[in-house]
């Protein structure tokens, strides 16, 4: 493990995202951490209508896997940007 990989709390979600995609878990869990209250106000809009919020959660840590394996950083959007365009564009929850 690299320097740059014990301190994933310091690095960007550019970064982070890049080392998922790479396969390390530890920078998934980062992110989880990062973005686990976004998805789960976004996922508290679709379930309301009688559905399990807890399904709506699991379904954008499922896009925020994905995000990651396809974020460009060199796209011009930040990384949270993508994420939500994803979760809200993307249709996850319906």
């Amino acid at each position: 493990m690299t320097e740059l990989q014990k301190s994933y709390g310091t690095l960007s979600d550019a970064q982070l995202a890049n080392f998922v995609s790479l396969g390390d878990d530890r920078a998934f869990d980062e992110l989880v951490v990062r973005y686990l209250d976004t998805i789960s106000i976004i996922a508290r809009k679709f379930s309301a209508e009688g559905y399990e919020h807890n399904d709506f959660v699991q379904e954008g840590l499922v896009g925020l896997l994905c995000s990651c394996k396809a974020f460009d950083q060199n796209g011009g959007a930040s990384f949270k940007k993508a994420i939500c365009r994803l979760l809200l564009k993307e249709d996850l929850f319906r």
